[in-house]
């Protein structure tokens, strides 16, 4: 499964915006795909820190309390949508 952003679903200041900025929808595509915390600060070239703290930003936007229910809103939101490889792409097993 790979999980991708709709690339401005309205943004922090759109109207009818997802309150997160495209950065934060990228952090949490990258969450959703199964990444640890660690494995997203070095992809990002952040600290583990850093992924922590706007993880959890993300999650008060999102009006959730855990990271589950982050994805879930995001996901009913638009913000993250599901893609699934083409014919002949053969996904993890």
């Amino acid at each position: 499964m790979t999980v991708r952003t709709c690339g401005g679903a309205g943004g922090a200041g759109g109207p009818g915006g997802s309150g997160l900025s495209g950065e934060d929808e990228h952090l949490l595509a990258l969450s959703a795909s199964g990444l640890t915390d660690r494995a997203i600060a070095r992809r990002l070239g952040v600290a583990q820190r850093t992924v922590e703290r706007r993880m959890r930003r993300i999650m008060d936007v999102l009006g959730a309390r855990t990271r589950l229910q982050a994805g879930l809103q995001a996901a009913r939101r638009g913000v993250l949508v599901e893609t699934r490889p083409g014919p002949g792409v053969r996904g993890p097993r």
